[in-house]
């Protein structure tokens, strides 16, 4: 377990990457309120104030989250990238957007409702509304995501557990 080899073995190590991750993970937030105000100073204080909330300082700032650190920073990534498509309509965005989201919801399940986001990203404030067929991707992500968490890993945990050995 990576976890437990950040912990246990090298915490210098982990310590560097916790602190990497909440470069990256302010980074991301700066450049996700810059996209939407335009206002560099607004994004400067909103970013610092997300990184400093009492919420925050303990999940991106102890050895433990450093899980959570790394995907919440890659699902602003993605949303990033698909208010950067949204803006200069360049095809490697939206993959990239759709290859970090993938990637997300498969390793902690805490953006599912993303797609929601984006669909409001495209009905109220893009006004062409030109982006509503790339939606269909997240949501196809998603359901895949519902199907196999429900469906599949459900089969396998039960079929496990009636295999159970019970030493009494």
């Amino acid at each position: 377990d990576i976890q437990n080899y950040f912990l246990f073995e090298n915490i210098f190590l982990s310590f560097i990457l916790l602190i990497f991750s909440t470069l990256i993970n302010i980074f991301c937030v700066y450049f996700f309120i810059y996209l939407i105000t335009k206002s560099s100073q607004l994004s400067l204080i909103s970013s610092l104030f997300y990184d400093l909330t009492l919420s925050k300082l303990e999940v991106f700032h102890n050895v433990v989250f450093l899980n959570i650190n790394f995907v919440t920073t890659l699902y602003l990534l993605s949303i990033v990238f698909f208010i950067l498509f949204i803006n200069k309509a360049r095809i490697i965005y939206i993959f990239s957007s759709v290859f970090l989201y993938s990637i997300c919801i498969f390793w902690y399940e805490i953006g599912f409702f993303i797609p929601l986001y984006y669909l409001f990203l495209v009905f109220f404030i893009e006004k062409k509304n030109n982006y509503k067929k790339v939606l269909i991707i997240y949501f196809l992500i998603s359901f895949f995501y519902l199907l196999f968490r429900y469906y599949i890993a459900g089969i396998i945990s039960t079929s496990t557990e009636s295999h159970s050995v019970n030493i009494n």
